[in-house]
């Protein structure tokens, strides 16, 4: 499967990551990633990446708004409209459908 890095958004200056974490936070955690917004953890994704082969993380956020995104463990801001993010929002979707379908 082939992922879009997608475009940023909560640009920063280059040198002061957004998000900046050692390991990766349990799911349910929240992140204060600026005055205005803060975006919860809903998935980990695995990931190798391209360039040296390494396995890592691709951490997937959701914010209040409901908007889905991807970063690394340090990442100036998050990444829309990619592989990951579509999987999620998609089983969301279904999550939200499935919910409306009991309540009859």
């Amino acid at each position: 499967m082939t992922r879009t890095a997608g475009k940023k958004v909560f640009k920063n200056r280059k040198d002061i990551k957004m998000i900046n974490l050692d390991r990766v936070p349990e799911i349910g955690s929240e992140l204060q990633v600026s005055k205005k917004h803060k975006i919860k953890l809903i998935g980990v994704e695995p990931w190798i990446r391209k360039s040296d082969g390494v396995e890592t993380s691709v951490l997937v956020w959701q914010r209040k708004d409901g908007k889905i995104g991807t970063s690394g463990l340090k990442s100036n801001g998050l990444s829309y409209d990619n592989d990951v993010t579509e999987k999620y929002e998609n089983n969301i979707l279904v999550e939200m459908k499935g919910e409306d379908d009991d309540e009859d």
